[in-house]
């Protein structure tokens, strides 16, 4: 695969992740999601010893996962992963406020702190796989020009 088709298999999936972040983040009920709570319930069983961080769990991965693959779909300049990372904190609060306008569901603050976690994450995972794969010479994407 070429750079390109890797740059465009990072992009299409990281706005498939965004559009899945959106979905469960404006849904009434996230528990009628079923499968992604029980894995993240389960996680959260076993890392904090209560089921019902869950919560704080799924918004770790999928903000983890949407920076992961923007990270390597979108970033070829370092000041860029700055503008991400806000952008990714923005698009968390603007969830969460939406939230709390739904007058179904509330916002709450440990969210914030569980998608900065995770976006910080997902970055910092993205740059570990970038120079990994440049160390054995495998190409996935433009280099990263300072």
């Amino acid at each position: 695969m070429s750079s390109i088709s890797w740059r465009l298999f990072w992009r299409i999936n990281s706005v498939i992740i965004a559009l899945v972040i959106t979905v469960g983040s404006l849904v009434p009920d996230p528990e009628a999601m079923g499968a992604p709570m029980s894995w993240s319930k389960w996680i959260a069983s076993l890392l904090f010893g209560d089921p019902m961080s869950g919560d704080k769990v799924s918004h770790f991965l999928a903000y983890g996962a949407l920076a992961f693959f923007s990270t390597l779909g979108f970033v070829s300049r370092l000041k860029h992963l700055l503008i991400l990372f806000i952008g990714l904190l923005l698009y968390g609060g603007l969830m969460e406020g939406l939230q709390a306008l739904g007058g179904v569901r509330s916002s709450d603050a440990l969210d914030l702190v569980a998608n900065a976690l995770g976006a910080l994450s997902g970055i910092i995972g993205a740059l570990f796989m970038r120079a990994l794969f440049d160390h054995f010479s495998i190409h996935l994407r433009t280099p990263i020009v300072r």
